[in-house]
């Protein structure tokens, strides 16, 4: 489940490679009664999102929808939770990689 702990470990996710700041970043956590989404949203450009439904399962082998832009790799079902850690990391180093391309054409 995406607690208080894991909400901070989004943040620093975001920040690991010391290209954003977590201001950059719009982070929010909507809970429904079957799951929570996570949604990230960097602030400069909407078109750059991330986001992922967590089920609230109990269930070991449930599996978190993302959808994200820019893509590194397609759309995918992850796992485990620290494969979001993951994945946004590798979204965030593809949004600096395209905000270069943009820059420098």
């Amino acid at each position: 489940m995406l607690n208080k702990n894991f909400l901070s470990d989004v943040r620093e996710a975001l920040t690991i490679n010391q290209k954003f700041s977590e201001n950059n970043f719009l982070v929010k956590k909507i809970e429904t009664q079957s799951n929570i989404t996570l949604s990230i949203i960097y602030r400069f450009d909407p078109e750059f999102y991330f986001q992922a439904s967590v089920p609230k399962s109990e269930d070991i082998n449930y599996s978190i929808p993302t959808q994200f832009n820019p893509k590194t790799t397609a759309n995918a079902e992850l796992k485990r939770v620290t494969d979001l850690k993951n994945s946004i990391s590798s979204w965030t180093e593809q949004i600096y990689k395209e905000l270069m391309v943009r820059f420098y054409n």
